[in-house]
């Protein structure tokens, strides 16, 4: 959320106002919350006082508008792995490799279907193929 254009857009700092503007920046009310105490637009017994509110309505594992508003998938991580093993520049093993992390982390993170990066499933497949 960008300083300046957030800021206008946060007229009088309550819940009912962050919970409008969820629609539109599609970020958690609590993250709107801390934002707006980084920007010093509320002070820190402002922006305890706005957490327990959250707090009492029940709003810290589920938030307004959670069921309505899709997330997005990051897709250039995805989209990078992809370009590497279909234009065979890296293969699944030298990727994980690479990153140091268990394929499952990494699928997770990078949105890539679970499996992709299993080597013996990717050879079973170009098996098939042939």
């Amino acid at each position: 959320m960008p300083a300046d254009s957030f800021a206008k857009e946060v007229l009088v700092p309550s819940l009912s106002q962050l919970q409008v503007l969820k629609s539109r920046w599609k970020v958690s009310i609590q993250a709107m919350i801390r934002r707006l105490f980084q920007l010093d637009i509320i002070d820190e017994h402002t922006y305890k006082n706005m957490n327990v509110q959250l707090s009492v309505k029940g709003w810290k594992r589920f938030e307004p508008l959670d069921d309505q508003i899709q997330k997005e998938e990051p897709s250039t991580l995805r989209d990078s792995i992809e370009l590497l093993i279909e234009n065979q520049i890296k293969t699944p093993e030298a990727i994980l490799l690479d990153l140091k992390l268990p394929q499952d982390e990494v699928e997770t993170l990078c949105s890539l279907p679970a499996g992709r990066l299993n080597p013996q499933k990717l050879g079973l497949q170009i098996r098939r193929l042939k």
